[in-house]
Parts: C-alpha cells; sequence; structure tokens
C-alpha cells in the first residue's frame, strides 16, 4: 500500500460505485484524492470520511461529459497545490488516462 502515499490521484465517478471505492482505497492507501461527480452531497460525505479517517481529499463537482467541468477538476486540482502521478493510474489494469 506504500507505493500511493503522498501521490495524488484524481477519480471521476466517485460520488458511487467503482469510482467511489477507489476513491477510499487510494485515500486509505496514503494517497490525497481529489474528487469528481455530480453529485455533490454523497462527494461532500466522502471527502468528510476520508478526512475522519485522517486521509487526504478534496472534490469538485464534475460532469465528465462536459469539457468545462474537466477543466474546472484539473483548475481545483492545480489551485490545490497537487500533482496528479499518472504513471500509479497507469498500473493500474484497464486504466488508461488521458489529460489535454
Amino acid at each position: 500500500m506504500d507505493f500511493f502515499k503522498g501521490k495524488t490521484v484524481v477519480v471521476t465517478g466517485a460520488s458511487s460505485g467503482i469510482g467511489r471505492a477507489l476513491a477510499e482505497y487510494f485515500a486509505a492507501a496514503g494517497a490525497n484524492a481529489v474528487l469528481g461527480a455530480r453529485h455533490e452531497d454523497a462527494l461532500r460525505e466522502i471527502v468528510g470520511r476520508i478526512g475522519a479517517a485522517g486521509g487526504h481529499a478534496a472534490y469538485a463537482v464534475c460532469d465528465v461529459t462536459r469539457e468545462a467541468d474537466c477543466k474546472r477538476l484539473m483548475r481545483m486540482n492545480r489551485s490545490e497545490r497537487t500533482w496528479i502521478e499518472r504513471r500509479s493510474l497507469r498500473k493500474i489494469p484497464g486504466f488508461a488516462s488521458k489529460t489535454t
């Protein structure tokens, strides 16, 4: 689990299902989690739970079908002075990352 410690990951679809599970997993593994999804109440609750457990997380409401939302998520990520460790994400089987 030390592989993700201190690294930052961006998880979209983080309000439920596999996105939520990944957000919680990465945070428990010591990563800084930047979460995006359409459901702000759920995001707020997940970030609160991660923080209560001693993890680090931030969120932005984001619909990945909207370019402006994705850009806002990335700006929020940069404004938090975090960075995306894409090499970490590529090591997850079946995961491909793309940035613009």
